[in-house]
């Protein structure tokens, strides 16, 4: 889409092309919380709701309360997820907002807006492919491992390995709650009863090979491969400062 309200100098045109080719919603926004350009994957989520996006405000289509953009002034950054009502049904989103330093002030902040549906969409089409190579796994830039119905580590890949310090080897057969800090057998058991069907997303702490910890964005996504339930983790790489 064209840019409405925001300027071309304002948004440099091949920042624009990156934006629309993001696969999450994306928005940037004042500080009031009204809308100033959007991508088209945001027009996905919500213009069925919003006739017209940029006459909307994104505190009441994500249904926020007013003060969180004055305490995204204070956090600079606030990661949460929502259930919001999206033509009758309820949809869980991952919600991202950022404060940002522009010359423009205009823009105050952006937000990155997912889907949980349409992230499980993408982790059953890798599940579907059965992640048959490790290349496919050692080529991702996201950290990724599996464990087996007995939570055992199955398959990691070099991001995961190199972000907890171990050489792949290390991680074979050890069971999750060796590398979670806050999880023990008991917890791990009892939150995936069900592994074929479990969903989850959480930030937790991951024991590195040295003892230290590092916190970390976890998405877990349960299925079946050749008949064998199993779960995927997939890591964000970048943890929490």
């Amino acid at each position: 889409m064209s840019l409405h309200k925001i300027k071309q100098k304002d948004l440099d045109k091949q920042l624009s092309n990156v934006i629309e080719k993001i696969k999450s919603g994306f928005v940037f926004f004042d500080k009031s919380g009204e809308i100033l350009y959007y991508n088209h994957f945001f027009s996905k989520l919500f213009s069925n709701n919003h006739s017209n996006l940029l006459e909307a405000n994104l505190i009441e289509i994500l249904n926020l309360r007013e003060y969180i953009i004055d305490h995204l002034e204070l956090q600079k950054n606030i990661e949460f997820t929502k259930t919001i009502d999206i033509d009758n049904n309820e949809v869980l989103f991952n919600i991202s907002l950022s404060c940002l330093e522009s010359e423009s002030k205009q823009i105050y902040g952006y937000a990155i807006i997912n889907s949980l549906s349409s992230m499980e969409k993408q982790v059953d089409d890798l599940l579907m492919r059965e992640l048959d190579t490790q290349r496919m796994l050692d080529d991702a830039l996201i950290g990724i491992f599996m464990v087996n119905s007995k939570h055992s580590i199955i398959r990691t890949n070099n991001t995961f390995c190199k972000l907890l310090g171990y050489k792949p080897y290390e991680l074979h057969h050890q069971f999750s709650w060796t590398i979670l800090n806050d999880y023990t057998k008991e917890t791990v058991e009892e939150v995936y009863n069900d592994m074929a069907h479990a969903t989850n997303i959480i930030r937790t702490d991951f024991i590195k090979k040295d003892g230290s910890l590092i916190n970390l964005g976890v998405m877990g996504k349960g299925g079946k491969i050749q008949g064998e339930p199993v779960m995927i983790y997939f890591i964000d790489t970048f943890p929490k400062q």
